[in-house]
């Protein structure tokens, strides 16, 4: 099955969570890390925006580069904002890690009810399991990790595949706010 945040006869994903970066990273994050083949529209990547009002052909238009005569070129990193760029380089390391995790590709799904704002689930397989976390909420918080020991099992630390930062205690895990860790067990 294809999941999708967003599609040619749809708003443009940034445009409808009011374009704020940390919802369109747990989106994301979301989309990369769930079951089914992921579906990313062409700009998407980099923030492409606009709703359908008053038709399709606002979010569909032309992706911005690769003629001279564009003003603007997306395909590079010095034609994207500090912002597109920051989106871009999240897409390609979290997508980059999926295409090498067989979990994430087609590993099983275990996820627990949301507490206090935060959503956690697990992909696991025979070879890797992976812990995801969503936080909603405004402030940081500790997320103690006893009521996951049927998925973390034995596995003693984990890396973040996001900002490559190892977590040397599974016990209790620091959530940033309004964030997503995809976070690789190991023992």
């Amino acid at each position: 099955n294809m999941t999708f945040v967003d599609n040619h006869d749809m708003n443009r994903f940034f445009s409808v969570i009011g374009e704020n970066l940390q919802k369109y990273k747990l989106g994301i994050g979301f989309l990369l890390t769930t079951r089914g083949v992921p579906q990313l529209y062409y700009g998407t990547e980099v923030l492409m925006k606009n709703f359908k009002n008053p038709s399709d052909a606002e979010v569909r238009r032309d992706f911005p580069g690769g003629w001279a005569t564009d003003a603007q070129n997306k395909f590079t990193a010095a034609g994207r904002t500090p912002q597109e760029n920051e989106a871009f380089d999240f897409v390609k390391k979290l997508a980059q890690y999926r295409k090498t995790c067989s979990a994430l590709q087609t590993g099983k799904l275990t996820q627990y009810l949301p507490q206090d704002g935060v959503y956690v689930y697990f992909r696991h397989d025979k070879q890797k399991t992976v812990m995801v976390i969503m936080s909603q909420n405004e402030q940081p918080q500790t997320l103690s990790t006893q009521r996951f020991s049927e998925n973390i099992g034995a596995f003693k630390k984990g890396k973040n595949v996001l900002n490559d930062a190892v977590l040397p205690d599974l016990g209790a895990i620091a959530v940033p706010a309004m964030s997503i860790q995809v976070i690789e067990l190991m023992f």
